[in-house]
């Protein structure tokens, strides 16, 4: 019989471990800062970065928002990305994506420091997942439907699992992870017969 997994459960459970961590931080005088990048005024993207301000302000993350303007160029972009790096009080960073056609998004995404990668854009944080490595993050949403099948003890140990779509951002990741977990991965795509 299939169940339903609804994340909202999944996602109160990680606030409340968050909530715990982030006081933790926060008694021995540390905020934690998330800096999120965007380059224009996607209505989406807007969108989302206004549903991050407002899950970290309840969580009582800070965070700074780097907007740049369409035409950035890519040196620009660049050297917001290594003053993020660079910035002690910045503990992670999410660059919105895609980013406008002048501008080379691996190049970019390489030039964030992996340990502020939260969103596994970097090719160390992807390697890391494909090589059971401890740096960086892996992809968000790859992680997410780990997290959720863990959260709802779906026996993943053994498991003959199929996983639909092979792109970075999810399906190769996912995969990769329940590998590590010992299950026996399928992964079917647009060619897949």
């Amino acid at each position: 019989m299939a169940k339903l997994l609804s994340g909202k459960e999944v996602a109160e459970q990680l606030k409340h471990s968050m909530e715990e961590r982030i006081s933790a931080l926060e008694e021995i005088g540390i905020t934690p800062t998330l800096a999120l990048v965007r380059v224009g005024s996607r209505p989406d993207d807007i969108s989302y970065e206004a549903s991050i301000v407002k899950k970290a302000g309840e969580l009582g993350v800070r965070v700074c928002s780097c907007v740049l303007e369409n035409d950035v160029t890519e040196e620009e972009l660049i050297g917001t990305i290594e003053s993020i790096n660079e910035d002690q009080t910045i503990h992670g960073c999410l660059m919105f994506r895609p980013l406008p056609r002048n501008i080379n998004e691996e190049r970019v995404c390489n030039t964030l420091a992996p340990e502020k990668d939260v969103d596994g854009i970097t090719n160390a944080s992807l390697a890391s997942v494909f090589t059971d490595g401890d740096v960086g993050f892996a992809p968000s949403t790859a992680d997410a439907c780990v997290k959720m099948l863990e959260y709802y003890d779906v026996p993943i140990q053994g498991a003959h699992v199929a996983v639909v779509g092979r792109s970075l951002v999810i399906g190769k990741p996912v995969a990769m992870m329940l590998l590590k977990r010992n299950a026996t991965v399928t992964l079917c795509h647009s060619r897949t017969t």
